[in-house]
């Protein structure tokens, strides 16, 4: 019969099943409840989707003190060399543009949380972009603001 088979199945070794239930049960409330872990980064800013035909002249601040939050095996499983500010200035004009840093501006793992971001705005000059390559009176080429 099926119905006894199957009851069977779940009734041999029922304290070893338990047990094991326990156990696995335990160990996964002890890993939430864990108190999370703060960790402030300085993280580089960087620019996408720069508007053609405009180059960027000044800028606020090149990085930012970044406040994250999570558990400590998400906290020491990120890589914080290779995390930057992304800044998007598609649809941004000439002049002085004040941006917003917001949390997604940051590609964070789930489970990381911003909580602060100092300064919470970064200001950058656009000007129409030059078509004579400058140098500076050294004979180098100006440092270049980072974007992608």
């Amino acid at each position: 019969d099926i119905v006894a088979g199957v009851r069977k199945a779940i009734t041999s070794r029922l304290r070893l099943k338990l047990a094991a239930a326990g156990l696995a049960g335990l160990l996964w409330g002890t890993s939430f409840l864990t108190s999370a872990v703060v960790r402030i980064v300085a993280l580089p800013v960087e620019f996408t989707n720069l508007p053609p035909g405009t180059e960027i002249t000044d800028v606020s601040g090149e990085t930012l003190q970044v406040e994250l939050r999570g558990r400590p095996w998400l906290m020491h499983a990120i890589d914080v060399p290779h995390l930057a500010a992304r800044l998007d200035l598609s649809g941004v004009h000439g002049g002085m543009q004040v941006i917003p840093v917001r949390p997604d501006a940051l590609a964070l793992p789930p489970g990381i949380h911003v909580d602060r971001v100092t300064p919470p705005t970064v200001t950058v000059r656009l000007e129409p972009a030059r078509s004579v390559d400058r140098k500076q009176a050294n004979g180098q080429p100006p440092s270049e603001r980072r974007t992608r």
